[in-house]
């Protein structure tokens, strides 16, 4: 279960198990390692998951690194409610 929001550039076990998550449901390249450092890699996997979750941050897109910047609580529930099935 994910707790707490994620975001780029954060390191450790919970960027580690989001990768893992996000490898696992197609959307983390499968060659990738998962390092556990929310980079470039990593945003992008999250945005393809927002994408097709309809989950996106419109504002953050716009205003801030980019659409995946960070790991919200949308983002979150969902991904904790896919855990749980």
């Amino acid at each position: 279960m994910f707790t707490q929001q994620i975001r780029f550039d954060q390191s450790g076990d919970d960027v580690r198990n989001l990768q893992l998550l996000l490898k696992d449901l197609g959307y983390f390249p499968s060659t990738q390692e998962a390092t556990g450092t929310y980079g470039n890699i990593t945003s992008s996997a999250v945005y393809k998951f927002q994408n097709a979750n309809n989950l996106h941050n419109w504002w953050e897109a716009i205003f801030l690194r980019g659409p995946a910047s960070r790991v919200g609580p949308k983002t979150l529930q969902k991904l904790n409610d896919l855990i749980k099935s």
